[in-house]
């Protein structure tokens, strides 16, 4: 089994009172290759093994295809946030990863205490069309989902405010957030911040199963008067693993270069996929079927096609897929990615809660601002399964089977994967 972990941590500080969030996300899946020390070939070389291996073969399914269902707004909403995110952070050509549940999980609560303009523009950062009740429901739900006990997969989801000894939230929000997140908050003196930091960071530590030992510093708190952690941990198994004896060492067609990687690999797999002369697409379930992992690797270049990649696209790419045998080929991963959060916000067009004049009323009597969001995620994938965490600190101050033929899907280019929950996307990345 492998875990997951996302988390949130809000500080507040004096006036003009600022908010900052960092938020941490890993995934691993064990005994994965070190893709960032693999060698590499010349990128003249491996422009023209890309060109070649992104030829491949179609196999039209017997299986009659059916209308798509509609994409219901939520998902919609929750797709063109992942999107959005992901263009605005991995601007390098490089192996990445984010948690846009987790950074959604700290912005919604932020936005359920939010007023006017501020809240209007994380209610479309998060829900597009949707009302902010709405908004504060999809995470809130979601929340529930990931805090419930299962025997397949284990995850859990953990808030805590942390407020300065003179600092209070309006008693209507605290009693909200409790609610509708399972946020605690409890108040401690901020000028001694190493025993706050010692103490959020043991939250941490323990809410993420001690891959995430520690996020928190004392400066803060001691330059804030609010602390909001949120921690989400994911450990899941794959319904059918990869034999290990089977991985071997391949090229990989990476837009830097070529590489060797450790490709796991399985002959007649039954798993879900698509296959056309523009995409190829696998989803590989883990124990408990309402999460799985989705890869796509399209034939064409991958930095145009991710830049005009869809919430519809997506929507279809997972339900245009069919049960069948496969022969899969895909390298073992693991990537770890710091985000500026606050200038990936401002890219997707939230700015008034960086401001001044930032309404956040709702939350407290006081003024105050957010002034930074930082976001780390880790990612690792193997044979076994897949392990994830993220943790965000904000700061603040003042189908059926088809009898097609066995089917060849190697995964050696560019390629995008979402790990999903319900089609909900909790982490999206991209190897290069």
């Amino acid at each position: 089994m492998y875990p997951s972990i996302m988390g949130t941590l809000l500080a507040l500080i004096a006036a003009p009172i600022t908010f900052v969030v960092l938020l941490y996300t890993c995934i691993a899946v064990r005994r994965t290759s070190k893709q960032q020390n693999a060698a590499k070939s010349t990128s003249t070389s491996s422009a023209e093994s890309r060109k070649s291996s992104r030829q491949w073969k179609t196999v039209q399914s017997n299986t009659p295809k059916r209308p798509l269902p509609p994409l219901p707004l939520s998902l919609e909403a929750s797709h063109d946030f992942a999107l959005s995110l992901l263009r605005a952070s991995s601007e390098k050509e490089d192996n990445f990863v984010i948690s846009p549940f987790s950074l959604g999980a700290a912005l919604a609560i932020i936005h359920d205490g939010a007023k006017e303009e501020t809240q209007g523009e994380l209610t479309r950062l998060l829900g597009k069309s949707l009302s902010p009740s709405e908004v504060s429901s999809i995470y809130s739900s979601l929340t529930a989902a990931l805090s419930e006990t299962n025997s397949a997969v284990i995850t859990s989801v953990a808030n805590r405010f942390y407020l300065d000894k003179e600092f209070d939230l309006k008693s209507e929000y605290q009693s909200h957030i409790e609610k509708a997140y399972n946020t605690s908050a409890i108040n401690m003196d901020f000028e001694d911040g190493n025993a706050c930091a010692n103490d959020a960071n043991s939250f941490v530590n323990e809410s993420t199963r001690g891959m995430i030992p520690a996020i928190a510093t004392a400066e803060d708190f001691t330059d804030s008067v609010g602390v909001l952690i949120n921690a989400v941990y994911f450990k899941g198994e794959w319904k059918a693993q990869f034999p290990k004896s089977a991985t071997q060492s391949k090229a990989f067609h990476g837009i830097a270069g070529d590489r060797n990687e450790q490709f796991m690999r399985a002959s007649a797999r039954p798993t879900f996929y698509s296959l056309t002369d523009k995409l190829m697409v696998v989803s590989l379930e883990y124990k408990d079927p309402a999460y799985s992992l989705l890869v796509m690797m399209p034939s064409s270049d991958y930095g145009v096609w991710k830049a005009n990649l869809t919430a519809i696209y997506l929507h279809e790419a997972m339900e245009n897929l069919t049960n069948g045998k496969v022969n899969l080929e895909i390298p073992k991963w693991k990537i770890e990615s710091s985000t500026d959060g606050k200038t990936a916000m401002e890219k997707c067009g939230v700015k008034s809660i960086f401001d001044k004049a930032a309404d956040l009323s709702g939350i407290s009597d006081e003024e105050f601002r957010i002034s930074s969001i930082a976001h780390k995620a880790v990612i690792e994938v193997n044979e076994e399964g897949t392990e994830a965490a993220a943790v965000t600190k904000a700061r603040m101050g003042r189908k059926c089977m088809s009898l097609t033929p066995k089917i060849n899907l190697k995964f050696d280019s560019p390629f995008l994967y979402c790990l999903v929950r319900d089609k909900h996307i909790l982490f999206i990345g991209e190897v290069c």
